[in-house]
């Protein structure tokens, strides 16, 4: 598996906006809840999950748009392949 990264909002607000910009922009991503481990200040139980191959473009976007980001970071060994597969 490959290393994970966990973008932290400050509010639910920010998170929504930055799915919708990334969205926009066609970034490999998902939304996931904040891991307690991560959650400290921040205000926002929601998470964007991005993958080792996305995250440098994620950044682009996030400083492009203004994004206000409570941290990044990573956390080895996060992504499952099979999650929300029921089959």
């Amino acid at each position: 598996m490959e290393n994970s990264y966990y973008v932290v909002f400050y509010t639910y607000d920010e998170a929504m906006r930055a799915n919708e910009i990334f969205k926009g922009n066609n970034l490999d991503f998902k939304i996931s809840p904040t891991p307690r481990l991560l959650q400290e200040e921040a205000g926002c139980g929601i998470s964007i999950l991005a993958s080792s191959f996305s995250i440098e473009q994620i950044k682009k976007v996030i400083k492009d748009n203004n994004i206000e980001v409570f941290k990044i970071a990573q956390l080895d060994n996060q992504i499952n392949p099979k999650r929300d597969k029921f089959c």
